[in-house]
């Protein structure tokens, strides 16, 4: 999918889910809950733990370490087609930037922002900067 379609999927599943009954939220409470979202990235890190974990199916109280290559991760499609077996949930840093960058996808699907135009702008005006723009030493 490209970025725009991501962004019309993450909002309809968020108004398909109850994100957006009620009262619309302001803009800086959303653009908040994004920046919560690499806070709990920051803190996966912090820990040590893996970019992308599960907590195990018995207990849920050890991680269970899954990658895109791992055979319990692509397992994961049909425990979601299954009805009878309980998804155990992803954490990890990767899946906290994914939270974040879903988050970013829904505000743009809900305030019909172009945010594919908007990166392709951006990122040429940034291949014109010279580097280390704007004496910033980090």
């Amino acid at each position: 999918m490209r970025i725009n379609e991501w962004c019309r999927v993450a909002h309809d599943l968020a108004v398909k889910k109850g994100w957006h009954e009620g009262p619309p939220r302001d803009t800086g409470t959303l653009l908040m809950l994004m920046v919560s979202e690499l806070a709990e990235a920051m803190e996966e890190d912090r820990k040590g733990n893996p970019p992308i974990y599960q907590m195990r199916r018995k207990n849920y109280s050890e991680p269970m370490v899954t990658t895109p290559h791992d055979a319990d991760f692509h397992g994961l499609a049909a425990i979601h087609n299954n009805p009878d077996l309980p998804i155990p949930k992803p954490e990890g840093l990767a899946v906290e930037l994914a939270d974040c960058v879903i988050r970013i996808f829904d505000f743009c699907g809900a305030h019909k922002i172009d945010l594919e135009s908007a990166i392709a702008l951006k990122h040429k005006y940034n291949e014109t900067r010279p580097h280390r723009h704007g004496g910033k030493k980090y």
